[in-house]
């Protein structure tokens, strides 16, 4: 093989147009088939490290393969790229073209990227484009899938080569490689060979000094792949064909692989592994070809099976078939198409004609593949992000009606594929979880009653069975659905999140943690994670370890800020304006959610009565997020405990600034307006303080503390009477639902002790003491229940007065 010097980088000549005649006899070229994959981006920034070259890698290879130089010869589109596919373009390609071979035909699986597959799963996916690392079982490709379509395909030989197990600065304990020697050593329906990039154990490596004519870098194992397969190409180079007999065997290959995968291109030796069949016979992988750009051009059968009278039947591929891509058949959706799918397939499926069906086939193998990706999309990203209260990411009702009708358009022409009736049952389940719980649960159980295909999304199912019953206060009967949910999906954090809420609202404090601990072992970029833990600790009273975990959440954060600044930034340099954007909006939410965990750590500091530092720290998360205004409103409110402090009854002009700022924003804010009459009270402003307790009063949002702070009010500007009425609605109305809460209560239940005071001093102003000195005594039994509020060196003067 000819080399020559850039610096001190290995050039490597690959495109077709660049490949010189070879010096052995040509052969008849054998009928072949490929499935080439590369991808290096992933939208999953937090859970995938992208690759520099995977692309590239599937370019350099399909090039080697369009070049006529290995014996075999290819139709038009008998090579098939699937370069950055998302998980049901991914899935397609290589289901079909697998499928679609012929006998006589060896078929190529080509596959550059990450493969993901840890300790204790029993498959290993390969990472698609918008695969979640947490929840590869519904985003990824499955290995064990992948074999099955290898055991049932008509070729008569698969050679596969992969690169999927990669250097990453996560975790180190990937498996994948142990998954395809698992599943791939059991192919014994036809010769088959597979060659990986290293060894079980080993983790493969890029390298920039690898260059081409196609990049400036390529992965270590593709680039000597395609060398090593290119064959002898003068005298005194030493390629894979050793033996000059014009074939590369599967010895000669790895032989080669071995001694150039290592220093200076790797840090440590990669050492490539070989099974199957056909590398126990020591096979031929290529008999080099002597024209440069040889192609023979193959007839092309019907690219789906025919249509029956009496219903729809859609079968991916026919035997021979060739899979459409989108500069030959496959356009983007329309704007239509994309709005209302359901409208758009029963249009589509009123135009199929009666005989000639090749292109309306093919128009609906493309919009169904389109729809089912349109749909892909929200379960990819169902409970995966922040999951912080409010957060502008998460999907919203709309989102998972949109996919439900995605679904069902692509189920529509599709019928015999019953794993899109459960995705749609899934979407359409989750959408009436926003506003029907019963119909929620009915559509989710019609979801888990569905025969199993093993592509449906099991593990969000249980999960949103199990969440609908947690919301329903139905805690104990969700945690076997959350539980399933995890059982499926271990690396998911969302259901241990969810198991861990049911377990606190049960008073499990101790499972609740160790799911949470879980769950950030397994995915440690989440600040959410760390948050919620940090809030259940500081329930627990262990404010030190709570402390730890809030700042352990803002580290998170800004990590995370960084990874999808740069994911933004490196998108945007290759043209990927939509991701970009999408990346640097996920970059403005982490920042923004880090209100929330300066919020929590002020709140744990003003429970340890360190005003001044919550304050600061109130101060810094509406610096993230001004619009979140229960922070303006603790601020206010310590601002306002501070000052009273320092001088009893005053009223600190800040803090009324807060909180009139947050009414101003957000009327509807209440609490911010109770505490804003509070202080007008204080104030003698009382009919301002009226006017916003009124306003809490009609929205039914706080009725005691509403009927209080009015009666408090009116009774400071002479309005007894009315005081009267109000102080006893709020008393009525706290132990009501004091008794809801405790219905086995056998004694009548007692309201806060303030209530009673405020009532007693109201009949004092009418001149009702006997109705007075009742009041203050039930307001002194009270104190053993609550003490917020209370007046104590008041209360005991006049209850002093009532015993003369």
């Amino acid at each position: 093989m000819q080399r020559r010097r850039a610096g001190s980088k290995l050039v490597f000549l690959c495109a077709a147009t660049l490949f010189p005649p070879a010096i052995v006899a040509q052969t008849s070229p054998e009928p072949a088939r490929a499935v080439v994959l590369g991808i290096h981006r992933y939208t999953d920034v937090l859970g995938i490290d992208p690759l520099e070259y995977a692309d590239k890698d599937a370019a350099l290879f399909e090039s080697l393969l369009r070049s006529g130089r290995l014996g075999t010869s290819f139709s038009p589109s008998g090579i098939v790229p699937l370069t950055n596919s998302g998980q049901i373009a991914t899935r397609a390609g290589l289901r079909d073209t697998i499928g679609s071979a012929i006998p006589g035909e060896t078929l190529f699986i080509f596959i550059s990227g990450r493969g993901l597959a840890y300790p204790g799963w029993d498959d290993g996916y390969i990472a698609c484009s918008d695969t979640q690392a947490e929840k590869p079982q519904s985003t990824g490709v499955s290995v064990k899938e992948l074999k099955s379509w290898i055991d049932g395909s008509p070729a008569t030989r698969v050679w596969l080569f992969a690169d999927v197990c990669r250097q990453s600065s996560r975790r180190l304990d990937n498996r994948i490689n142990y998954r395809f020697a698992d599943e791939f050593k059991k192919i014994a329906s036809k010769p088959f060979g597979a060659v990986l990039a290293t060894s079980q154990k080993q983790q493969s490596e890029e390298s920039g000094a690898l260059r081409s004519s196609l990049s400036d870098g390529h992965g270590v194992f593709s680039y000597f792949l395609v060398n090593g397969l290119y064959g002898r190409v003068s005298a005194g180079t030493k390629d894979a064909d050793t033996d000059g007999d014009g074939r590369v065997s599967t010895k000669e290959l790895l032989a080669y692989l071995l001694d150039r995968q290592r220093p200076p291109f790797t840090k440590t030796p990669q050492v490539p592994e070989a099974f199957g069949s056909l590398t126990k016979a020591n096979a031929a992988i290529v008999v080099l070809g002597a024209r440069r750009g040889a192609i023979r051009p193959q007839a092309e059968p019907v690219l789906l099976a025919s249509l029956g009278a009496a219903s729809l039947q859609f079968f991916p591929m026919q035997a021979g078939a060739a899979l459409p891509q989108a500069e030959a058949g496959c356009p983007p959706l329309s704007n239509e198409e994309t709005a209302d799918p359901m409208r758009a397939a029963e249009a589509f499926l009123r135009t199929r004609p009666q005989s000639g069906r090749d292109e309306w086939n093919r128009r609906a193998y493309c919009l169904a593949l389109a729809w089912e990706s349109q749909g892909q999309r929200v379960v990819a990203a169902y409970g995966i992000g922040d999951q912080f209260p409010d957060d502008p990411a998460k999907l919203k009702e709309s989102d998972f009606l949109a996919a439900a009708q995605a679904f069902e358009a692509a189920y529509k022409l599709r019928p015999s594929d019953e794993s899109l009736r459960v995705r749609q049952l899934f979407c359409a389940g989750r959408a009436r979880a926003f506003s029907n719980a019963t119909e929620a649960r009915r559509l989710l159980e019609a979801a888990l009653a569905m025969p199993s295909s093993g592509v449906e999304p099991a593990a969000e199912i249980h999960n949103a069975f199990g969440l609908t019953l947690f919301e329903g206060g139905e805690h104990k009967s969700a945690i076997p659905h959350l539980e399933e949910a995890i059982r499926r999906a271990p690396t998911w954090a969302y259901p241990r999140h969810n198991l861990a809420l049911a377990y606190t609202e049960l008073g499990n404090y101790i499972a609740a943690e160790r799911e949470y601990r879980e769950a950030i072992r397994r995915t440690p970029y989440y600040p959410y994670l760390y948050y919620n833990l940090g809030l259940l600790l500081h329930r627990t009273g262990r404010n030190r370890a709570a402390r730890q975990a809030y700042q352990t959440a803002l580290t998170v954060s800004d990590e995370g800020i960084r990874k999808w600044r740069d994911a933004a930034a490196r998108w945007g340099q290759e043209g990927n304006t939509a991701d970009a954007n999408l990346a640097a909006a996920r970059a403005e939410t982490f920042r923004r959610n880090k209100g929330e965990i300066y919020n929590a750590l002020g709140a744990l500091l003003e429970s340890e009565d360190a005003l001044v530092q919550a304050a600061e720290e109130y101060q810094h998360a509406l610096d993230m997020n001004p619009g979140l205004f229960v922070a303006a409103y603790n601020k206010a409110s310590v601002i306002d405990r501070a000052a009273v402090r320092q001088t009893p009854n005053t009223v600190a002009a800040e803090a009324l600034k807060l909180l009139r700022s947050v009414r101003d924003s957000n009327e509807r804010f209440y609490p911010a307006r109770l505490l804003l009459g509070s202080l007008l009270l204080r104030q003698r402003e009382f009919d301002k303080a009226e006017a916003e307790f009124r306003a809490v009063l009609q929205s039914g949002a706080a009725p005691v503390d509403a009927h209080a702070g009015l009666a408090r009010a009116l009774l400071g500007r002479g309005d007894l009477n009315g005081a009267r009425m109000h102080a006893g609605q709020a008393i009525d109305r706290q132990t009501a639902a004091i008794r809801m809460q405790n219905p086995s209560l056998k004694r009548a239940p007692l309201a806060q002790a303030a209530l009673y005071q405020l009532l007693a001093d109201t009949f004092r102003e009418m001149g009702d003491h006997t109705r007075a000195c009742e009041f203050y005594r039930t307001a002194q039994r009270a104190l053993k229940w609550n003490r917020e509020g209370v007046d104590l060196r008041e209360l005991s003067r006049r209850a002093n007065e009532c015993s003369r």
